[in-house]
């Protein structure tokens, strides 16, 4: 009698196999895309809260203030608050002792939607502490990722009271939300929000997600925050808004599609790291201040997000002031290892250039960092970037 053995188990064929891999492949290819919308919609819902915080403290700030903003304050306010140091820009406002004490941290300033912005916002966060408008060191525009509303007024509740950045323009009657998936891309464009996408806040509290049918004239938005009554100011509503005017933050671009040739300017006010400080105590300079190192060693401008066109040679002249003398700083090109010398325009509200020849790589991912060494470097205005 035969004795039976059990059937050892089967392997897969090859056949079997590619079968299986096909169709892991066509979920991952179904699931990646609902990941990624799920993401930036996420990123989104952050961003809705950012600009809730945002405006508690505003409100905040308006209750201590006789229902005024920070652009609102009589002269009286405006001295305790600002010093000598009023200006209408982001750094001014978010800078304030006030502001600072409602928000709690820069991060706040920073919507998960804005990448580019992430780097620098992350800079001011370890720098918060040493922001102060009274003292004329402010946050720079381009770690922020929102606009403040002229026509503001916390006893009109339908006004708008701030709003992400991608806007087109600077007026909320004429404006429309810009996306990063419009070709070319919009130098206001933020790279987790597409056209018609956006975030703001109102006068009441509420934040909320937005598209164009809120914004121009006709917007239902707009057209509640232009018709408002009441409150501090006259007649309607303002619809200009504050920090828009240099890209959003100090970045004045002449080229907007990546990868295109063209001239960037970057102020340096809004890129200052460790030991250096945003100032705007002399005259002349660009943007809302300049870069002051303030160590003789270590002090850091870093400049980051810098458009290389599509890569190779790039002109960068840098503007700078130093009273007497000649300054050498390291500097560093995406991890290069160079150094950089300025010599004395006579004083330090006369400003003067520079020309140095860098190698860039393609697209908005370079870094190039002013380290000073062993003494203080000039103050530093902007630098000007030109690519091929």
């Amino acid at each position: 009698m035969k004795k039976s053995h059990p059937s050892k188990p089967q392997a897969f064929t090859l056949i079997e196999l590619l079968v299986v891999i096909a169709i892991i492949g066509i979920l991952a290819s179904m699931l990646l895309p609902a990941l990624a919308r799920a993401k930036a919609k996420a990123a989104r819902v952050k961003c809705v809260n950012n600009l809730a915080q945002m405006g508690k403290a505003l409100i905040g700030f308006s209750h201590d203030n006789d229902a005024r903003l920070p652009w609102q304050l009589t002269p009286r306010g405006v001295s305790n608050h600002y010093g000598g140091n009023y200006t209408e820009d982001l750094g001014s406002v978010y800078s304030l002792a006030a502001m600072k004490s409602e928000l709690g941290t820069a991060k706040i300033l920073w919507s998960p939607c804005d990448a580019e912005r992430q780097a620098a916002n992350v800079a001011a966060q370890a720098n918060w502490s040493q922001y102060s408008t009274f003292n004329n060191r402010r946050i720079g525009g381009g770690a922020t990722s929102y606009l403040l509303s002229v026509g503001a007024d916390t006893q009109r509740p339908a006004t708008i009271l701030a709003t992400t950045r991608n806007l087109s323009a600077c007026d909320l009657a004429s404006a429309h939300w810009s996306g990063a998936d419009e070709n070319p891309i919009p130098v206001s464009a933020m790279s987790g929000l597409n056209k018609s996408q956006g975030q703001l806040v109102r006068a009441d509290g509420s934040a909320m997600q937005s598209t164009d049918a809120d914004l121009g004239l006709s917007g239902k938005t707009v057209k509640g925050h232009i018709n408002s009554a009441g409150g501090v100011t006259m007649g309607k509503a303002a619809t200009h808004l504050i920090g828009c005017d240099s890209a959003g933050g100090g970045i004045v671009e002449v080229v907007v599609a990546p990868g295109a040739a063209g001239t960037t300017v970057y102020q340096a006010e809004n890129y200052v790291g460790p030991g250096c400080a945003a100032m705007g105590n002399h005259a002349g300079s660009h943007g809302s201040g300049f870069c002051d190192f303030q160590r003789g060693s270590g002090a850091i401008l870093e400049f980051t997000n810098i458009n290389g066109g599509s890569g190779g040679e790039a002109k960068m002249v840098v503007r700078y002031a130093l009273a007497r003398g000649s300054r050498t700083a390291d500097l560093s090109v995406n991890g290069s290892n160079d150094t950089i010398t300025c010599t004395s325009t006579g004083s330090w509200s006369t400003w003067g250039t520079m020309t140095k020849m860098i190698k860039l790589k393609p697209g908005k991912v370079n870094t190039i960092k002013f380290t000073s060494s062993g003494q203080d470097w000039g103050n530093t205005d902007e630098i000007t970037i030109t690519v091929k």
